[in-house]
């Protein structure tokens, strides 16, 4: 009697077939994934609207106005930020104390405070806008804008209400900027979703 053996092993069309399994399922999770991702990074601009509305109401209780600038407010994220926060002055803050930090607002740039007349510029800045990565990798802080859905125009702060934005790109497959929105009563919007 005679035993045939056979080698055992896959085919050529076996694993071509395998690969293109695993192929479409890499790319059905991968953008799914940096959509994860992107969610995450989300958490970071909800944060620092969090944060600068309680420095905010921090800074009323002490001076009985919101300063609406940054400097003033106490307001002060540490590290690299993926996004640009932006807020107005209010023109009736003090003008011993009254800082003008608008022009500031790209954090990585030098402060110039040109059009804040006698009003001193911001004396530290301990955070920096993570600046634009490679065209591959377009993340970080972009545009922010006046407008975000129903909360009212970014304009300058008053002695009872402030406004304030953050902008940044935030999904490695969309270069739509996520921009939120948040008033001082702690209405939050995001007025464009960077998510997807």
């Amino acid at each position: 009697m005679q035993i045939l053996k056979r080698n055992a092993g896959f085919s050529m069309v076996e694993l071509l077939v395998v690969v293109a399994i695993i192929a479409i399922l890499s790319f059905i999770a991968i953008p799914r994934y940096k959509s994860y991702q992107a969610r995450a990074r989300r958490a970071e601009g909800m944060n620092m609207l969090s944060a600068y509305y309680t420095a905010s109401h921090s800074a009323r209780a002490e001076y009985g106005v919101f300063p609406g600038n940054m400097v003033a407010t106490g307001y002060a994220p540490q590290g690299l930020i993926n996004y640009r926060f932006r807020t107005n002055d209010n023109p009736g803050f003090r003008a011993g104390i009254r800082i003008f930090d608008d022009d500031c607002i790209a954090t990585w740039s030098n402060c110039d405070c040109a059009g804040g007349g006698s009003a001193p510029c911001p004396s530290f800045k301990t955070w920096t806008e993570k600046p634009m990565g490679t065209p591959e990798v377009q993340l970080g802080p972009t545009t922010v804008a006046v407008n975000c859905g129903s909360l009212a125009p970014l304009g300058p702060t008053t002695d009872n209400a402030f406004s304030a934005r953050v902008g940044g790109v935030i999904n490695l497959y969309s270069s739509r900027t996520d921009r939120i929105g948040m008033d001082h009563m702690k209405n939050i919007e995001v007025c464009q979703d960077g998510v997807r």
